[in-house]
């Protein structure tokens, strides 16, 4: 004889379970599979909403969860955040999306992409050392730092200037 429902004085209420942990306790003793849905919330047309499988993914917008959160329909959106530092990543195959140490990441197949990284821009590199870093191994190098007297356009080749315009217009 298997509980089916318990209803506790407290008010909670356990399905599967004789004992509850929180005000709805649901649980098993059978082996399911990993696509065995736990918790379905589904719209009246019967659109699935908001999912729980066995395999502990959870899909919002999406009625087979193939992530530990899966976010899906038609214009997927996502804020996480509060007060304090924001910790960010989206990602697929080939491409993501990272925020954290106050810089943006942006990595396209698999290589590095655009870094914002303190006011920094960086292209290829996750370090930029000027307002514009651009850094490749394939690709010309190109590096602009203009801060008064500075240098205004300096170009690098392995971290050696090889050209560059001064504050002036003085080539050098």
């Amino acid at each position: 004889n298997a509980t089916l429902l318990t209803v506790e004085a407290t008010g909670n209420v356990g399905v599967g379970t004789n004992t509850p942990k929180s005000v709805l306790s649901v649980s098993t003793n059978a082996q399911m599979a990993p696509t065995t849905k736990l918790l379905t919330v589904a719209s009246t047309t019967g659109a699935s909403l908001f999912q729980i499988l066995a395999s502990g993914n959870v899909g919002i917008g999406t009625a087979m969860p193939n992530y530990k959160l899966h976010i899906g329909g038609p214009a997927p959106n996502v804020r996480i955040g509060d007060s304090g530092a924001v910790n960010l990543y989206f990602s697929n195959e080939n491409n993501s999306i990272k925020y954290n140490d106050n810089q943006f990441q942006f990595n396209t197949t698999q290589n590095q992409g655009f870094t914002f990284n303190g006011g920094k821009v960086g292209i290829g590199t996750t370090t930029p050392a000027a307002q514009l870093s651009a850094s490749s191994t394939s690709n010309i190098v190109a590096m602009f730092d203009q801060r008064g007297t500075s240098d205004i356009l300096r170009l690098n080749d392995a971290g050696t200037t090889v050209f560059k315009v001064q504050d002036g217009g003085n080539v050098g």
